[in-house]
Parts: C-alpha cells; structure tokens; sequence
C-alpha cells in the first residue's frame, strides 16, 4: 500500500511517499516547497532515483501540490498517480470535534471551514490542498489527521497553565 502525506503550512507544502506493509514502513520520496507566492520560493525533492533543489516560483499551494505530484511519477518509484492508496493530510485545528483521524468527506470539509477562525493561517490552506488533491485523486480516500487531536487527550494539569485560574 502506498500512502503519500501531506502538510501544508501557511506558505509551505511538505509531502512524503511511503510504501507500508504490515509491519514496516519505507520512505519512498520526500518534497518540500517552501514560500508558496513568495518570490524567495523554492523546492527540494529527494527519492532513490533523484535529489533536486531549485528556486521556483509557485503561486499557490494547489500549485505546489501539482509539482509535487509531477516530481513524483517522474523521479520516484510510481509511474501513475493512480498506484496511490490513500492520502493522509495534516490538519491543525479540529477544535473539540476530532479527537482521531477522519475520512474526508463533505461533511469534514464544511468542519474544517467552519474552524478556519481558529487557525486562520493553515486551516484555509489545508483545505486548499484537501480540494487540490481530490481533483487529481477523486477516487483516492483522504483522512484528515489534527494536530489538536493530541491536546485532547492530555489530563487537565498538563493543559491548564500553573496561575490561579480565574
């Protein structure tokens, strides 16, 4: 099974190929392009078959996504988008809903849009790759992973901060 990661921050788009069986886990191929619409942009892709750095203009993070999966096909271990399994996307706030990852579908999207106030800066570009990667991927299953997820399970002293509470 090959399950390709993606991350994306408020100018950045990390993604990672892996090849996962029962019991191991192997990298396939890793990208990072960092200063989405900026003119400092700039991408790095590591795989087997190819190690590239170069400065690139890309202007949104739906671009970023498609260069991303063009290094994959051409310089990795897959030659059709098709080969991959599923997509696991990092998302930062899931407010007090998500406590686990999640299969993507409408009714998570319209989730996610309506917690952008809470992580104005990535929850907006998280969804921008989600979308991206449903038009290339349509029939590829999509889970959303939240970084709030983590806080929730912690006991109330390790959240609370050491003051008088009121």
């Amino acid at each position: 099974m090959k399950i390709l990661v993606l991350n994306a921050g408020s100018s950045s788009l990390k993604s990672s190929l892996y090849e996962c069986s029962k019991n191991k886990q192997k990298a396939l191929a890793h990208s990072l392009i960092d200063g989405i619409g900026s003119e400092n942009c700039k991408f790095t892709f590591k795989s087997s078959k190819k190690n590239i750095g170069q400065k690139k203009k890309i202007k949104s993070h739906k671009a970023a996504l498609k260069l991303a999966l063009e290094l994959l096909t051409s310089h990795s271990s897959i030659q059709d988008l098709k080969e991959i399994d599923a997509i696991a996307n990092r998302v930062v706030h899931g407010g007090e809903k998500y406590s686990e990852p999640v299969k993507i579908g409408k009714r998570v999207i319209e989730e996610i849009e309506k917690l952008s106030n809470l992580a104005p800066l990535h929850n907006p570009v998280n969804l921008d790759v989600i979308k991206a990667a449903k038009e290339v991927l349509p029939r590829t299953p999509q889970i959303a992973i939240f970084d709030t997820a983590f806080h929730q399970s912690m006991p109330e002293e390790a959240f609370l901060y050491a003051l008088p509470y009121s």
